[in-house]
């Protein structure tokens, strides 16, 4: 049943266009549009490149040899902790979301646009478990040179069994 969860989260995630070209376009300066602009080309509709930006930054594991030579913004989605609560039979799932951007994302906040979207797309929805999955907690990750992360941690209803 845990594997449905992240299943049913990562799905939610690379159906966003709005998260995929956070993830992707470069940041915004004098040279590079804003990554929300409708003159860049929307990324799921380009097939190869649709499925080239979910397995390179929407990831389910914590692969991060490559971020020293790139630049880039990247998601790992897992599964954390099982927490208790006053039911006998319900428990808390949670489900957690890393984010990763290089340095040169800060200038266009790049951070808090890639979170206010995981907020939007997550929080209060209907989307695996047992009710609406909530947000529970953030707090800043260590991260390779060059980069910040952030800790999100949404929680979902689960079953003890």
């Amino acid at each position: 049943m845990s594997k449905n969860y992240i299943k049913d989260a990562f799905d939610v995630l690379i159906g966003s266009e709005t998260l995929k070209r956070l993830l992707w376009y470069p940041p915004r300066d004098t040279d590079n549009f804003d990554p929300l602009s409708p003159l860049l080309p929307n990324i799921s509709d380009d097939d190869e490149l649709n499925w080239q930006v979910i397995e390179d930054r929407i990831l389910l594991n914590s692969k991060s040899d490559d971020l020293a030579e790139n630049e880039k913004c990247r998601v790992y989605l897992y599964l954390g902790d099982v927490n208790s609560t006053n039911h006998p039979i319900y428990v808390k799932q949670e489900i957690v979301i890393d984010v990763l951007w290089h340095e040169l994302f800060d200038n266009d906040l790049r951070f808090n646009s890639i979170t206010q979207e995981l907020k939007s797309l997550l929080s209060n929805k209907q989307i695996t478990g047992i009710g609406k999955m909530e947000y529970n907690d953030g707090m800043p990750i260590n991260a390779p040179k060059n980069y910040s992360g952030y800790r999100h941690i949404f929680q979902v209803g689960s079953t003890k069994s």
